[in-house]
C-alpha cells in the first residue's frame, strides 16, 4: 500500500494530493531553465570582471616599467643617446677649429 488512505473512498484528498504533484512538476520545469540561464549570466559576469581586472593590473604593470625604467634600459638609452652624438661630431668638417 502506497498511500496512507485509500483513493476509492477518499477521492477528493487524492486530487488534491495530485495537483500538489502537478504544481511542483509546473514549478520545476520553470525552475530548471532559470537556474541554468542564472548560472550561465554569472559566468559571463565573472568572465567580464575577470577581463577588468587583468586589464587593470596589466596597465598597472605598463606604468610602473614607464614611471621606473630599469637600469639597462636607461644605460641602453644613455649610449644610443652618447652614439648620436658622436656621429653628430663626426659629421662635423675636420677643418673647422675652435
Amino acid at each position: 500500500q502506497i498511500l496512507p488512505y485509500r483513493i476509492h473512498k477518499e477521492p477528493q484528498r487524492f486530487i488534491q494530493r495530485v495537483q500538489v504533484i502537478l504544481r511542483w512538476i509546473r514549478f520545476l520545469r520553470f525552475a530548471f531553465p532559470l537556474f541554468r540561464m542564472g548560472i550561465k549570466l554569472q559566468d559571463q559576469v565573472r568572465s567580464v570582471f575577470k577581463t577588468r581586472r587583468q586589464r587593470w593590473t596589466s596597465d598597472m604593470a605598463r606604468q610602473l616599467r614607464l614611471d621606473r625604467p630599469s637600469m639597462i634600459f636607461s644605460d641602453i638609452q644613455k649610449l644610443q643617446s652618447l652614439a648620436k652624438v658622436q656621429t653628430a661630431l663626426a659629421r662635423i668638417p675636420s677643418t673647422f677649429t675652435l
